[in-house]
């Protein structure tokens, strides 16, 4: 059973509407089709936002009355025939308005795309691992976002490591407790240089952080546009032994996460219509480096499709 409220829709010429808290403040309202009531995610949500989906038996809209901190009172209402939304809606609705379905991958991308756990239940030997990551990169076909309005460029590494005995694995970090995004769960990465590439300034901000190097790129996923104003390209890269090191002046500590973590029962979960990706020992990683890490193991690991530029963002990580 769903752990969302339940969605009322209307059949007929009466609307049946759930109750909405007099605390809530702001509505908002998406077009939605009957079919897509039951696959859409939250992009869908962000881009049906002022658009009107044709479709039998619709169009039907969706309700969502929000409140920007408080989540948990967020109710929903569908009803056929409401007015069309104003232009004040915004993707405020993305972070306080859980989808009645939790959002799940798409297809499996076109061969040779593959997973990269073996029939053992083992993932791959490191080679042939990197092999399929990157045959899976090849197909996506990453989204790039558009730069404008105030919106900068940065790019995160999503790295790939093996030492000795030990299973493949990734890292993140814990950003400093001054600076943006103090305290915060992060990929190694920040803002591009002038006339940089997102590669080369991925693989130069790992280095400056991590003091990882000697890294060979694999792919790229989507671009995520954050709340804060970047735009975030995600560089898949490889390497052999390592040991990372935090910089004290941006990075308070890295932290090593195997890859078959990513591909744990139970990660991503949901929690108010928020992605957490739960990877250890209070590692508990949001939007947007959940939303990156998910993409990853979905596409990269899995050989799945799976965009997530919709995914929100919680308040905290907004700075």
């Amino acid at each position: 059973m769903s752990k969302w409220p339940p969605l009322a829709c209307a059949r007929g010429a009466r609307a049946a509407r759930t109750a909405t808290p007099a605390s809530v403040p702001t509505t908002a309202w998406v077009t939605l089709t009957e079919q897509d009531r039951s696959l859409w995610r939250h992009q869908e949500i962000e881009e049906a936002l002022g658009l009107l989906i044709p479709g039998p038996p619709g169009p039907y809209l969706l309700q969502a009355a929000i409140a920007a901190e408080h989540a948990s009172a967020a109710r929903r209402s569908c009803c056929r025939g409401a007015p069309r939304p104003s232009a004040g809606c915004t993707r405020e609705i993305l972070a306080t308005v859980p989808p009645p379905h939790t959002p799940g991958p798409g297809p499996a991308l076109p061969s040779p795309a593959g997973g990269v756990i073996g029939e053992a239940g083992e993932l791959l030997p490191f080679d042939l691992l990197k092999a399929q990551v990157t045959a899976n990169l090849a197909l996506l076909r990453p989204v790039s976002a558009p730069v404008g309005d105030g919106l900068r460029r940065a790019a995160v590494a999503v790295c790939v490591l093996r030492d000795g005995e030990r299973p493949p694995y990734t890292i993140v970090i814990k950003r400093a407790a001054r600076g943006r995004n103090a305290g915060q769960w992060a990929l190694p990465g920040g803002r591009l240089e002038d006339g940089e590439q997102a590669t080369e300034g991925a693989l130069r901000e790992l280095a400056e952080e991590t003091a990882v190097t000697g890294m060979e790129v694999a792919g790229v996923l989507d671009d995520y546009v954050t709340d804060s104003g970047f735009v975030i390209t995600p560089v898949v890269a490889f390497g052999g032994p390592a040991d990372p090191r935090p910089d004290a002046r941006e990075v308070a500590s890295v932290h090593r996460v195997p890859l078959d973590r990513l591909l744990a029962p139970g990660v991503p979960r949901w929690n108010q219509g928020l992605l957490q990706m739960p990877l250890g020992p209070r590692i508990v990683i949001h939007a947007p480096t959940g939303a990156i890490l998910w993409q990853f193991a979905e596409v990269a690991l899995r050989g799945r499709e799976l965009r997530v530029s919709g995914v929100s963002q919680p308040h905290w990580t907004r700075s």
